[in-house]
């Protein structure tokens, strides 16, 4: 799995990925890393299966980012 895979997935289900706050939070949630470059094959997955099977959350507003305050 690549990054880009993710960017496919990500781009289909019309979630933000570039930059965006939330998704690198969920990331970090998920695999304690914020950036795709930084992670394995297996938490790439475990990214795509958020994405494909639980989108709803990369597409909520995070609380505690720096635009909010």
């Amino acid at each position: 799995m690549k990054p880009t895979d993710i960017h496919n997935l990500a781009d289909e289900a019309n979630i933000k990925w570039d930059n965006d706050h939330v998704f690198m939070l969920i990331s970090k949630q998920l695999t304690g890393k914020k950036h795709l470059d930084d992670m394995s094959d297996e938490e790439m997955g475990l990214i795509a299966n958020e994405i494909q099977n639980t989108p709803e959350p990369f597409t909520k507003n995070a609380h505690f980012t720096p635009e909010n305050f």
